[in-house]
């Protein structure tokens, strides 16, 4: 058994070492394609390497990132710069760390007055910017994003967007004491994870519901909701929860001092934290297992986790941090007795700007009191105790009126919905009334009305009925011998004609004749472009997955058009028909983008999940109106891709804005063969 697990884990380590160097060689081949290219080839390398790397802090990807963005705003690619800005704005504040330079990225982009024309992508860009203000202490100026970010998560449909931005929208609210209308949004964010069955999503509301029933003092209420939360979490393996979850229940322990079981709560935070290798969260529980160490006079495991931290001063000491560090410095010294530096480091803390928590300043100033106590300073205990009584005061003051305030809004809300179900149900009573009267009299001629004309519309619809069924088989006949008739055609072309234009191309080489010879050439080509565009031989040979990326490759190198794939092999889930006509159905819509749509650049994305095939083919073209174009009788091509649809038994999309471009999605069910 012992050496099975020494195996293993070699097996695993292999692995993972594989990956890593796998990694490392495509990202140094993209950096070599990106140095010897430019425009917009260069564009779509950086746009792959920055994808291959995103929140890759050793490989560069801030960098990298930079310089995409950079490049797209170049070549007026707005969508792909809104979109890697966002990323960089994300990965500064919640993975760096450096919120304020988010904050920077985030305004020099809203300043240069880009036109996104893409919800979703300006929705995710206002939703990170709100984020690094919110990070960055400046609570009430994120508030108005979060707003903007929901707006726009609302014009693309995005549930998740908006979920998300109404979600952070209340922590915001709550941070700066609105409590009632934070809990309207949080509400409104959690209806929609439930309605969208987003497990994941729906425990960061409740979680922040907890945090908002701590700050306004309901310790209980927050208790019972976190440990609803933590048996989800750990049913579902979301590590980065839990240590949320754990870390916010330590706060509430060191408001109520219960130090044993904050302890508890801050091991179990840097348990998960190390799981879902967080590391930028470790200093902020280090510093809170130190204090409550020093508290509890556990002063050896206290100084484990003091030289801990003092071992690597840039990683748990500094910015945002630094905060957390003196504070727990403070009490660690208090416990050793050396009370002249515990109150230098309270002095840092209470004279840091980043960290201004109005709590935070109330304990300083009792532990201030109590440290100048020590070393025989009345006079500045008193004045640091009446600054602490008067700060303590405040905080009972402010908790009441918040949980007044909170049950006043249940209250009224609450009120204010009886009153409108009462008066509903009296105007329906009085509606119902009225209208009784009236019903006998029309119900005897609508009944026979409604019978007869039940019967005609009944045949009609079976007439109908029978006519589609007739006019579909038919239809698909046609498309399914128009294949075999193209699959025909193309080899005899190859086994007559491709023989003898290839003898006669090697008779003609020896012959000496330039002109004849390149003639040759000539016509050999154009015949391959007809058996081609008869019957895609690389479909056979080489697969769909290759087949419809040479498709793209060879359309992409042919036009002005700029081209992005992003496709999986998908070669197994599907049979040689289905795959011939969706090969088809790509093919038919790649000509219309390219004949009418006139834009500058287009995406085909080839995905697949437990059950179906999803295929999106996106334009940014002048769009058109499907409704005329489908009833219109040069037609015949936007029908036959519906009918190929129906062959295979798949659901397709075609939707389309005026000036905006047009989104052809294909869903096809895995084949079984």
């Amino acid at each position: 058994m012992k050496y099975l697990l020494i195996i293993c884990n070699f097996c695993i380590s292999y692995t993972i070492l594989a990956q890593t160097n796998q990694l490392q060689n495509s990202v140094v081949s993209l950096k070599e394609q990106i140095g010897q290219t430019q425009g917009i080839d260069q564009l779509t390398l950086l746009d792959s390497l920055s994808h291959l790397i995103k929140n890759k802090k050793e490989f560069g990807y801030d960098t990298i990132a930079q310089k995409t963005i950079e490049s797209a705003l170049r070549l007026n690619k707005n969508r792909v710069a809104g979109r890697h800005t966002a990323d960089l704005i994300f990965y500064l504040t919640n993975r760096a760390g450096k919120p304020e330079e988010g904050i920077q990225l985030f305004d020099d982009f809203l300043t240069k007055k880009i036109a996104l024309n893409d919800p979703a992508i300006t929705a995710q860009l206002y939703l990170n910017g709100a984020d690094s203000y919110f990070f960055a202490g400046k609570t009430e100026n994120s508030i108005p994003y979060y707003i903007t970010a929901g707006e726009y998560a609302q014009k693309a449909n995005d549930s998740l967007l908006l979920g998300n931005s109404k979600n952070y929208l209340s922590d915001a609210l709550a941070g700066i004491g609105k409590f009632a209308e934070a809990a309207t949004v949080l509400t409104e964010a959690e209806t929609i994870f439930e309605q969208t069955k987003d497990t994941i999503h729906l425990l960061t509301s409740r979680n922040s519901r907890a945090n908002l029933f701590s700050r306004i003092g309901f310790f209980e209420e927050a208790n019972k909701i976190r440990n609803e939360v933590i048996d989800l979490a750990e049913r579902t393996n979301d590590y980065r929860m839990l240590q949320s979850v754990y870390f916010n229940a330590a706060i509430d322990n060191n408001k109520t001092n219960d130090h044993k079981t904050r302890i508890h709560n801050l091991k179990k935070a840097l348990f998960y934290v190390r799981k879902a290798k967080l590391k930028s969260y470790e200093p902020k529980i280090l510093s809170g297992l130190l204090t409550s160490y020093a508290l509890t006079d556990s002063l050896s495991k206290a100084k484990k986790i003091a030289d801990t931290i003092q071992a690597n001063p840039e990683g748990y000491t500094q910015g945002l941090d630094r905060a957390y560090y003196t504070k727990a410095m403070a009490f660690y010294e208090y416990a050793q007795g050396d009370y002249r530096t515990a109150i230098s480091y309270a002095e840092d803390q209470l004279n840091n700007k980043e960290h201004t928590d109005f709590e935070n300043t109330t304990t300083i100033q009792g532990f201030l009191a109590k440290a100048y106590e020590k070393i025989g300073n009345d006079r500045k205990a008193y004045e640091h105790h009446k600054t602490y009584a008067k700060l303590r005061d405040s905080i009972l003051a402010v908790q009441n009126v918040r949980a007044f305030t909170y049950y006043q809004t249940l209250y009224e809300t609450e009120k204010k919905e009886a009153e409108i179900q009462f008066q509903n149900a009296q105007i329906a009573e009085l509606n119902s009334k009225n209208k009784l009267k009236n019903q006998w009299i029309f119900i005897g001629g609508i009944s026979f009305l409604t019978f007869f004309t039940f019967v005609w519309l009944a045949r009609s619809r079976r007439y109908a009925q029978k006519k589609q069924a007739l006019q579909t088989r038919f239809t698909q006949k046609l498309i399914n011998g128009q294949e075999k008739e193209r699959t025909r055609l193309a080899r005899e072309l190859h086994d007559s004609v491709g023989q003898k234009l290839m003898l006669l191309s090697r008779k003609t080489k020896t012959s000496g004749d330039k002109a004849l010879n390149v003639l040759t050439g000539d016509t050999l080509q154009e015949l391959r472009a007809i058996l081609k565009g008869l019957h895609p031989a690389t479909l056979e040979k080489l697969g769909f997955s290759v087949a419809i990326q040479s498709l793209i490759n060879d359309i992409d190198a042919h036009t002005p058009i700029f081209f992005t794939a992003e496709i999986d092999n998908v070669d197994t889930c599907l049979n040689k028909d289905v795959s011939l006509h969706i090969y088809r159905i790509i093919q038919e819509v790649l000509s219309n983008i390219i004949k009418h749509s006139e834009t500058k650049s287009a995406s085909v994305v080839i995905k697949k999940d437990a059950q179906h095939i999803i295929t999106v083919i996106k334009d940014h073209g002048k769009g058109f109106r499907f409704i005329e174009k489908y009833k219109s009788a040069k037609s015949l091509g936007m029908k036959t891709l519906l009918e190929r649809a129906k062959i295979i038994h798949s659901k397709i999309e075609i939707n389309s804005i005026l000036d905006e471009g047009t989104t052809v999605t294909l869903h096809t069910p895995i084949q079984n063969e």
